[in-house]
């Protein structure tokens, strides 16, 4: 049986924080999903030191360290902060049907990108409904204040457009101010405000299926909003 995906991500260019920052809101960010559902509870997290996995819960004073271990590299194999740093985790939710996993890159120094997200793995799609992606959404947007942001399930990614652009079809979509005050006509996406100034585009508040037309409609509804705006884009994702 395969498995369908369902992602929350959040993308920010560098903003000068260091590791001690980016420690702290990757600890409130497992903090928060842990709230909004019991599987997003007992979080292990990477200790590439000792190559394995460990238990959050036990390291959460050694957060700074941790993600001092997966800092980036360059070209030559040597360690380069300023491309920033790397931390993962899972959860130990148990369920043949269900895997939880979650990644950061942040702490960059350049225009690359940052972005944390978390990834479900479900047999059952209907398991992740639209309050609890909405929820997690917001949840990431609270905590990173980032430049765009996504709920997006894989049975969409067909149906983007190719070449690719960052803004295309999604479930839901977060537009900071500055570029929510850019969307023009928002047709019949349903949206809604949020805390700050910024805007999320909501294609469907159903868990999303992209097999049910209206889901679709929804989808592409969205794209002819956002779509325009990939040209205003700051480095690395007007390319």
């Amino acid at each position: 049986m395969t498995s369908d995906h369902f992602f929350v991500s959040c993308h920010w260019t560098g903003r000068g924080e260091n590791t001690r920052e980016f420690g702290e809101k990757v600890l409130l960010t497992f903090d928060a999903l842990s709230r909004l559902t019991p599987k997003c509870k007992n979080w292990e997290v990477a200790d590439r030191r000792r190559e394995t996995m460990v238990p959050l819960d036990s390291h959460r004073a050694d957060m700074t360290a941790l993600v001092e271990q997966g800092v980036a590299h360059d070209d030559d194999g040597d360690p380069a902060p300023v491309y920033g740093y790397r931390l993962s985790g899972v959860t130990d939710f148990t369920d043949q049907n269900e895997e939880i996993s979650i990644r950061f890159r942040g702490a960059e120094q350049s225009e690359r990108a940052n972005r944390g997200s978390v990834i479900f793995s479900t047999h059952d799609p209907a398991t992740m409904n639209y309050p609890l992606m909405r929820a997690i959404l917001l949840a990431f947007i609270d905590i990173w204040k980032p430049d765009m942001g996504f709920a997006d399930a894989s049975t969409l990614f067909p149906f983007r457009r190719e070449p690719r652009r960052t803004l295309d079809v999604a479930w839901m979509t977060y537009l900071p101010p500055s570029f929510a005050r850019r969307a023009k006509s928002l047709g019949s996406v349903t949206t809604e405000l949020v805390k700050g100034g910024g805007l999320l585009l909501i294609a469907t508040q159903e868990a999303f299926d992209a097999a049910n037309p209206a889901h679709l409609a929804g989808a592409y509804a969205l794209r002819d909003v956002v779509a325009p705006l990939n040209t205003s884009l700051p480095p690395p994702w007007n390319r």
